[in-house]
């Protein structure tokens, strides 16, 4: 067995990726594969006064088109813990570039032009662009609706804490100890708050 603890050795697909013949998703064509493109929200934060898609689905070799009239699923929610993200915009949308309508065609050209096709007419409402903004009482609400939330169960410590009418969608609480009396023996606390980028475990 090669010992590789301390030595430089190549990627298995370094070559092809800098050679350019590595396949990615993208690239992949398979006989009768649909092709689809994604028409999102251009504002932050509106209501869905009307979807009219009937031009995009005339359109010769398009598949089908998706948008809330037509979405006929057991729940329009998913998520990996909670479901609170829709499959497409259902009454409003939440964010600029928020998922309102979909389209698959048989090639990606029509696809695209089906997209531009798809006349949607919003009610713009108040956005929120700072989270102490979100978290003020006067706030207005990004989430109408509370989705499908469940309590953790991580055992001993863990809590959820409700917050109805509220923009906090999900606030898990973990306890152990005396928190209070650890804090009053401490020789040093520090306080500060971090902004931290999205990243996994």
């Amino acid at each position: 067995m090669a010992l590789t603890v301390g030595q430089s050795i190549p990627r298995i697909d370094g070559a092809e990726k800098v050679t350019g013949r590595a396949l990615y998703a993208s690239d992949v064509r398979l006989p009768g594969m649909a092709h689809a493109k994604i028409l999102r929200s251009p504002l932050p934060h509106a209501r869905i006064r009307r979807i009219d898609a009937s031009k995009a689905a005339s359109i010769p070799g398009v598949v089908a088109v998706l948008t809330k009239d037509n979405l006929n699923v057991s729940s329009p929610y998913y998520g990996a813990y909670i479901k609170d993200q829709p499959v497409v915009a259902l009454e409003k949308v939440r964010y600029v570039g928020d998922i309102v309508a979909a389209v698959a065609a048989a090639d990606e050209k029509i696809a695209e032009r089906a997209v531009h096709e798809i006349e949607v007419d919003y009610e713009e409402l108040p956005a929120i662009y700072r989270v102490e903004d979100a978290l003020s009482d006067t706030a207005v609400l990004i989430h109408d609706e509370n989705p499908s939330r469940r309590d953790p169960d991580y055992g001993y410590g863990a809590s959820l804490i409700r917050h109805d009418a509220s923009n906090i969608l999900y606030h898990f609480h973990y306890e152990r100890g005396e928190v209070e009396s650890g804090f009053r023996d401490c020789d040093q606390v520090f306080e500060e708050t971090y902004f931290l980028s999205s990243a996994q475990h």
